[in-house]
C-alpha cells in the first residue's frame, strides 16, 4: 500500500498537529472543505495507520473525533509542526528579526 498523501490528507495532519482531538466538522471548517471530504480523507489516514477515528460507538450521539497515531505524529515532526518545533521556529525568526 502507498504511503503517499494527498494535499487533504497533509492538511488534516497538520491540523491535528497544532491541536488534537478535533472533529469533522472542526476540520472541515479550519480547512474550508466539505465534511464529505474531510471525512473521506480522514478514513484513508486511518486505513494507513495516520490517525485514530474515534467513531458514534465509542461515543454514542457524540460527534466523531480524530487524533493522531504515533505515525501522524512522526509527520508532524518531520515537518516541524509539533508544539514544541513551531515555538522553537517562532523564536528563531523574532531573533532574525532583531539582527
Amino acid at each position: 500500500m502507498s504511503q503517499e498523501l494527498t494535499d487533504t490528507q497533509m492538511f488534516i495532519i497538520e491540523a491535528l498537529c497544532k491541536k488534537e482531538p478535533r472533529t469533522f466538522k472542526e476540520l472541515a471548517d479550519e480547512l474550508r472543505r466539505g465534511s464529505k471530504v474531510i471525512s473521506e480523507a480522514a478514513k484513508l489516514l486511518e486505513a494507513k495507520d495516520f490517525v485514530k477515528i474515534k467513531t458514534a460507538e465509542d461515543r454514542p450521539g457524540r460527534p466523531k473525533l480524530v487524533s493522531l497515531k504515533e505515525k501522524g505524529r512522526m509527520m508532524c515532526k518531520k515537518s516541524g509542526q509539533d508544539s514544541n518545533s513551531s515555538k522553537s521556529a517562532q523564536n528563531v525568526h523574532s531573533t532574525k528579526k532583531g539582527l
